[in-house]
Formats: C-alpha cells, sequence, structure tokens
C-alpha cells in the first residue's frame, strides 16, 4: 500500500475512536451541567489543570522519543526511563503537596484544594503511565488499540461521573481521574503483550543521555505549552471565583476535545511518518498539506460558533450556561488556530529543534498570559477571555511560521491561509448582531441550510484529501 494512503489509513482509524469518544462526551455533557453546579466544574477545571500541569513533564518528555529509533529495543529502554521518572515526580508532587497544599490554596485564592489536593499527584501518575504506552503503540502502528482506549477512556468517565453525581459534590473529578485510570490499565496491558526485550540498567542511562534535548528543552517547551492551557482556568478560578472558572471549563472542554482528540489522533500518525519523511527530506509536503486540511476542518466550525455560540450552548446545554457559548464564540478563535497547528509541533521534536520549539512556546506563553492580565486589570472577565484568545490566535500563527521554516515548507501559502482565514472569522463576529435580531423561523431554515453546506463543504475536504493520498502513492 502507498504510504500516503496508509497513513490516511491511520488517521481515519484513530478519527474512528475519536469520533466515538466525542460522541460519548457530547450526549453527556447536557446531562452533566444539569446534575452538577457550574463552581463545580470549576473544581475539576482547577485540579485537572494543576494535573495538566505536572504531567506534561511527568516522564521528562522522553516519551516523545520513544517513536524515533530504529531499535525497538531502544524504544524499550526509553520506555523503562520514562516509567521511572513518572513515578518520581508523582511521589515528589505527592510530598509537595501534603507539606504545602494550604499555602498553595490560599496563594491561588481557592480554599476548596484542600479537599482535593490528593487527586493532583494519582492523576499525574496515570496520566504519565498512559503517555508512556501510547507512545509505544505509536512507534509499533498499533492505532486501533489507541482508538479502543480512547473510547473507553471517555466512556468509563462519563459513566464514573454520572454515578458518582448522587453520592459527592467532586464526582465530576473523581470520576475524571479514576476513568483515565482504568484506560491506562487497559493500554499497558495492550503494550506489555509485545515483547519487551531486555531492560538494562546501563541502556537506560545511555538512552537517557542520547536524547538529553528532550528533557532539557522538550520538557520546557512542553511546560509552557501547558502553562498556556491550564493556567486560564487556575488564573479564573483565583480571580474571578469558581463558577466563572465552570463556565469557561465547560466552553473549553467542548471546544478542547474534539481538538485534543483529533489534534492528537492525526499528531500520532505524522509522528510516526515524520521521523522517516525528514530523513529523506519530504517532510515539508506533508506539513503543509496536513496544515492546510486541519484548517479547513476547522474553519467552518469556528465561524459557526462565533455567529451562533450562545444559542447554541443554552439550547444543549440549559438557559443557565448561555455564558459559556459566549466564551466559546472567543474561544473559537482558538480552535482555528490550535487545531491547525497542534500536530505539526512535533517537527520540533523530529528535527531535534527543542531550542526553538522552547522560544516559541515561551512566545505563545506571555501572548496568552498578557491577555488575562487586560481582562485582570479592567476586572472583567468577558474581556479577559477575549483578550486570551485574540493573543493565542497570533501567537499560534508566530508559532506554526517558525515551525514551517524549520523544515522549509511553503510560507506564502501558509500565510495565505490565515490571511483568508482571519477574513472569514472577522466577518463572523460582525454577522453575530444580525444572527440575534432575526427572528425563530429564520433561524432554523439558515441554519438548516448552513447544515447542508457544511457536509456538501466537509464531503469536498475528504474527497481531496483521497484524492492527494492517491496521487501523492
Amino acid at each position: 500500500m502507498p504510504k500516503m494512503n496508509k497513513a490516511l489509513g491511520s488517521v481515519l482509524l484513530l478519527l474512528g475512536g475519536t469520533a466515538g469518544s466525542q460522541f460519548l462526551l457530547i450526549i453527556a455533557s447536557p446531562l452533566l451541567t444539569r446534575l452538577y453546579e457550574p463552581d463545580q466544574f470549576g473544581v475539576l477545571a482547577l485540579v485537572v489543570s494543576l494535573i495538566g500541569l505536572l504531567s506534561v513533564i511527568a516522564s521528562a518528555r522522553y516519551e516523545l522519543a520513544i517513536p524515533i529509533p530504529w531499535s525497538r529495543q531502544t524504544a524499550v529502554n526509553l520506555a523503562a526511563l520514562c516509567q521511572f521518572v513518572v513515578v518520581i515526580v508523582a511521589a515528589l508532587s505527592c510530598l509537595v503537596l501534603v507539606i504545602w497544599h494550604k499555602a498553595l490554596a490560599t496563594w491561588i485564592n481557592t480554599p476548596v484544594l484542600n479537599e482535593y489536593y490528593m487527586w493532583i499527584p494519582v492523576g499525574v501518575l496515570v496520566v504519565g503511565f498512559f503517555q508512556v504506552y501510547q507512545f509505544l503503540e505509536i512507534r509499533d502502528k498499533r492505532f486501533s488499540i489507541i482508538a479502543r482506549s480512547k473510547l473507553f477512556q471517555s466512556g468509563s468517565v462519563i459513566f464514573l461521573q454520572i454515578l458518582l453525581s448522587s453520592i459527592t459534590a467532586g464526582g465530576l473529578l473523581i470520576g475524571h481521574v479514576l476513568g483515565q485510570a482504568l484506560a491506562t490499565i487497559m493500554l499497558a496491558r495492550f503494550a506489555r503483550s509485545k515483547k519487551w526485550g531486555v531492560v538494562g540498567y546501563k541502556k537506560v542511562i545511555a538512552v537517557s543521555k542520547r536524547y538529553r534535548h528532550f528533557p532539557i528543552y522538550g520538557a520546557g517547551a512542553g511546560l509552557l505549552n501547558s502553562a498556556g492551557l491550564h493556567l486560564p482556568a487556575i488564573f479564573f478560578a483565583s480571580f474571578f471565583g469558581l463558577a466563572e472558572a465552570g463556565i469557561y471549563a465547560l466552553a473549553h472542554r467542548v471546544l478542547a476535545s474534539p481538538i485534543s482528540m483529533i489534534g492528537q489522533a492525526v499528531a500520532q500518525v505524522f509522528l510516526s511518518e515524520a521521523p522517516e519523511r525528514y530523513r529523506t527530506g519530504s517532510l515539508s509536503e506533508l506539513v503543509s498539506a496536513l496544515n492546510t486540511y486541519l484548517l479547513m476542518l476547522g474553519l467552518p466550525v469556528g465561524v459557526i460558533l462565533i455567529v451562533a455560540g450562545r444559542e447554541v450552548f443554552s439550547f444543549i446545554f440549559g438557559p443557565s450556561w448561555g455564558e459559556a457559548g459566549e466564551i466559546a464564540q472567543w474561544l473559537a478563535l482558538w480552535l482555528v488556530v490550535a487545531l491547525s497547528t497542534s500536530p505539526i509541533s512535533m517537527v520540533f521534536n523530529v528535527a531535534e529543534q527543542q531550542r526553538r520549539g522552547l522560544i516559541m512556546q515561551a512566545v505563545l506563553l506571555v501572548l496568552r498570559i498578557t491577555g488575562i492580565s487586560v481582562g485582570v486589570y479592567y476586572d472583567q472577565f468577558g474581556v479577559a477571555v477575549a483578550a486570551f484568545s485574540i493573543g493565542g490566535y497570533i501567537g499560534y500563527i508566530l508559532y506554526l511560521t517558525v515551525a514551517c521554516w524549520t523544515v522549509k515548507a511553503n510560507l506564502l501559502t501558509l500565510l495565505l491561509n490565515y490571511s483568508c482565514a482571519s477574513i472569514f472569522l472577522l466577518m463572523a463576529f460582525f454577522l453575530q448582531g444580525y444572527w440575534r435580531e432575526i427572528g425563530g423561523i429564520d433561524q432554523l431554515f439558515i441554519s438548516a441550510g448552513t447544515s447542508a453546506l457544511l457536509i456538501g463543504y466537509y464531503v469536498i475536504v475528504l474527497k481531496r484529501v483521497m484524492n492527494d493520498s492517491k496521487i501523492a502513492g
């Protein structure tokens, strides 16, 4: 089978698991918003954000090196190294939180953290191990197993969150962590079903030195990226309250879930193909095509959210969650650019240019934090979200530009794509007022027509992908 067709098949396989897991999340979210209050979503956002900040460096980013070496034995020793580091990081975070959890809760102005702080090291351990086993499966190109694990994870999390809603107010958080733990156990069984070979102390030390650039630069870049994603929820809880953080968390969850799942699915296949393409000098074509297709995928959804986000959220999650729809309207900017950028960020690791990636992550974080600071200065939650999203949009385009330059991809195509996308998004903001003024029956006809056009649009995009894959093959 031609390489491009094989890669496309792998993406579609992972997207199948992604679609199934997202379907579960979509049908469960309206029920969860009626079982839990916004401040309980705020607790989930706060603790999961702290878990996210730590788990991104739980294995010192050595997990990103697992798919790269030719030798499976080298990859297995990298996995062993990762597991050891995960245990150390989880243990240290547990020790620190036991001693200083009250000081941390006071510092970020969230006393509720004192009730749930012990779930943070548990979450770090679970997520850290999941990442290690996932990258082993990526290296072995066993994408069906990853797809199944994603389905199982979503199903477990939702089931436990619903089950625990009548038992404890922390059911959202506890169900989230335990559901992830069950998925990690499942993935571990598959990963260990394939012979690991000999894992030795000297070999582990050798691979830690060989791939030292991953923790030196990759850990910093990963931490900066994670900070950009997770610090907003912590800041919103600290400066505006748990209810506002919960509103942001729901909007972010609805938008981030498909972005992270689709982005990870594409990134995993991309990472399995990219090292070989980089060695043969054909990576730039893959990067340009991938960015174009992902932008085409995300742009229509972003436009619809900007125009009718409040109405969509009020209808699906209940009238009390309309403000989350307004937040989603601004986060739609981030949705479009993050979806088209996230998988391509792997080029810094493939090209072993982690230092460059670290610098760009720092730039992105500064722009995001500056945006939030504007909202804090004016004491306006909505202003903070809007400025954060605009800063992230600009930052991601700069980040992508440097990533494409690193592998000598076509920058003119990139700039043209995002110039057109920016015009469409700007027009969508102008259409907001018109959409709210028209009557209900007109909205119904416009929605039906838009849905038909959207389906046609995605059919054309899919056909173009299939045709390009045949040509490349």
